[in-house]
């Protein structure tokens, strides 16, 4: 009886942590093909952006992002490839990136200060 009990207890516990485990990676997938390229664009410059341009991809203007905010874009680009990001805030203020480096498949953050722009590669 107390052996039966066990296993039942057991059997819950590793049916509960296969269910979470099953439905975090269900749930958080990304549904963007290996060719194409993530970037993301957060906003921590304690200031809105009123526009965001990607110069080197063809020029590609979005738009405003608030403070504490992100935006995604998904790029679809062949072999090796180069942006520049160029951010203007509400204030008329801008600043820009340096050259960012990407391929196919990449996951690539930018986290937009208050006088830069930082990339991060995952």
């Amino acid at each position: 009886m107390v052996r039966s009990f066990g296993g039942i207890i057991v059997g819950m516990v590793a049916g509960s942590v296969l269910t979470y485990l099953t439905l975090t990676r269900i749930l958080t997938y990304e549904l963007v093909p290996d060719a194409y390229t993530r970037i993301t664009v957060k906003n921590t410059s304690g200031r809105n952006i009123s526009k965001v341009s990607m110069d080197g991809v063809g020029l590609l203007d979005t738009q405003a992002i608030r403070d504490n905010e992100q935006l995604r874009y998904i790029l679809k680009g062949s072999g090796e490839n180069s942006l520049r990001l160029n951010v203007e805030f509400d204030d008329g203020s801008s600043i820009m990136s340096p050259d960012l480096y990407f391929e196919g498949g990449y996951r690539v953050t930018a986290t937009v200060r208050n006088s830069e722009i930082l990339f991060a590669y995952e």
